[in-house]
């Protein structure tokens, strides 16, 4: 048996960081300047360190190409967790609470990275 193509477009996966953007619309404008070949389809994979919130859907529904089909978010929070849970602040109280709430085991360690990063993004 072997692969018989039948079409010539192909679908690629592109990885992204995002590490150095400060923002969703400095994101949205690297990946419209992005040198995709206009035959192939791709899935963006945004991986790295984030600053700000991404909305995947939003992010599709505002770049202008059409041969980008999904946009899939592996980043992590930007924040030093270990760091912000030694301040005596609102924040450092709510990351220990959270991280106390991950030692009873009712709870991934998983779900409270989320917890936690949707908490600082309010903050």
């Amino acid at each position: 048996m072997e692969f018989v193509p039948l079409d010539n477009r192909i679908f690629t996966k592109y990885e992204l960081n995002v590490d150095n953007f400060l923002a969703q619309e400095e994101l949205i404008e690297t990946i419209q300047n992005l040198d995709l070949s206009q035959k192939n389809m791709y899935e963006i994979v945004l991986v790295g360190n984030r600053k700000f919130t991404i909305e995947p859907r939003q992010i599709l529904k505002l770049i202008a190409s059409n041969n980008v089909l999904k946009i899939k978010d592996n980043t992590q929070i930007g924040f030093d967790i270990e760091e912000i849970a030694k301040q005596n602040n609102l924040r450092g109280v709510f990351v220990r609470k959270m991280i106390e709430k991950c030692k009873d085991g009712k709870y991934t360690e998983q779900q409270i990275k989320k917890a936690i990063e949707l908490g600082l993004e309010v903050m």
